[in-house]
């Protein structure tokens, strides 16, 4: 009786999906019918669901669609015989042959073999029952269960703007594609997609699953003083808006710009750094090293007088006694003065009274000697 309801079943089941391409057959006149349940991943298959079996030279020996009947899908399958009256085709499974049973999951587009434990198993007990259920295979209670996998998608994607590519990777089964705002030929450009978060999908069989990228933007990195320096200046330590980077070039040494290393002129120096968002820059800065005034202390006729040797543009001047013209009234006393601009400063020079005494006796001495 239990046949014949699966038979009626088969019967009222009007509403056909399509089958692959591979699950095309021969049909000749010996047959065997395969009874059974059929689940994916522990549940039952659809209506749109087809189960099919293959012989040992993978040639499909019988398919058919799955059978619904109070949620439960059934397996309703003839499997066709070889036929003895040609034997160069391959229509069919024979008394001596295996054969192996493959579902073909609709919803998923994928074609599935049964296995247990990954190990793919072989129905070795086919016979011709012209059509009635196979002694061996005859239990419609019997549950065969097909494992997909499942479609998976994990990888971890925080890159930064300057970023030049990130390979996408870890899509499993193999063979999908990846998809979505700055992906190329399965690769991600963060500066083609842009700052923010872009959803990358992994696309298999018409399933798909997605992860989410993370592209971060810069730190803004500014230098709190990029000069121009002085040529006399002992050091210079180079602070930036984030320190945690290293400074490189000429005359620097742990951050620090020793121009006297360096000469006069305009260098670049680059600062690399590690930001607080973990993106790695290159910044790239042109410092000046501008030459120092170099200055004379000359007295005549009583004004002492700051000259320039080298600098034409304007300068300020600073005496010891507060002064700031280039020259003063002397009143033989010992003075310092030194001059500068907006970024250099002269060395500090001296003017000693006793310069000029010593200075007055020598004209004392020559004059006495040539009157003599």
């Amino acid at each position: 009786m239990r046949y014949l309801i699966i038979i009626f079943l088969l019967a009222c089941n009007l509403i056909f999906a399509q089958a692959p391409d591979e699950f095309n057959h021969y049909f000749t006149n010996s047959s065997g019918s395969f009874y059974g349940q059929v689940t994916i991943n522990g549940t039952y298959a659809d209506t749109d669901d087809f189960i099919a079996a293959f012989d040992s030279n993978d040639q499909c020996v019988g398919s058919s669609q799955v059978i619904i009947n109070n949620n439960i899908s059934y397996i309703n399958l003839a499997i066709y015989g070889d036929d003895s009256t040609t034997p160069l085709i391959d229509e069919g499974v024979n008394g001596n042959e295996y054969f192996i049973l493959k579902l073909y999951d609709s919803s998923a587009g994928e074609i599935l073999e049964y296995t247990i434990e990954d190990t793919l198993v072989n129905f070795d007990m086919w016979s011709n029952t012209n059509g009635a259920p196979i002694p061996a295979y005859s239990d419609p209670n019997m549950v065969y269960n097909f494992n997909s996998q499942q479609l998976g998608f994990t990888q971890s994607i925080s890159a930064c703007v300057n970023d030049e590519s990130v390979i996408l990777f870890g899509g499993i089964p193999d063979g999908g594609q990846y998809t979505g705002n700055g992906v190329i030929n399965n690769v991600f450009y963060p500066q083609l997609a842009g700052v923010g978060i872009h959803t990358i999908e992994y696309s298999l069989n018409n399933q798909s699953v997605s992860v989410e990228a993370y592209v971060n933007d810069l730190e803004d990195i500014e230098i709190i003083s990029e000069g121009p320096y002085c040529e006399n200046s002992e050091s210079i330590l180079i602070n930036f808006s984030n320190n945690s980077g290293v400074l490189i070039g000429n005359g620097i040494i742990e951050n620090t710009l020793y121009p006297s290393l360096v000469g006069v002129g305009t260098f670049q120096y680059i600062y690399e750094i590690t930001d607080i968002n973990n993106c790695n820059q290159q910044l790239n800065y042109n410092f000046q090293i501008l030459p120092a005034p170099q200055i004379e202390l000359i007295l005549d006729n009583d004004i002492l007088s700051i000259n320039a040797l080298n600098l034409t543009g304007d300068l300020s001047y600073q005496w010891s006694n507060g002064q700031s013209s280039s020259s003063i009234n002397y009143d033989s006393k010992d003075y310092w003065a030194f001059a500068f601009n907006d970024y250099c400063q002269s060395d500090t020079l001296y003017f000693l009274s006793s310069s000029v005494f010593d200075d007055k006796i020598k004209d004392i001495n020559i004059s006495y000697e040539f009157n003599k």
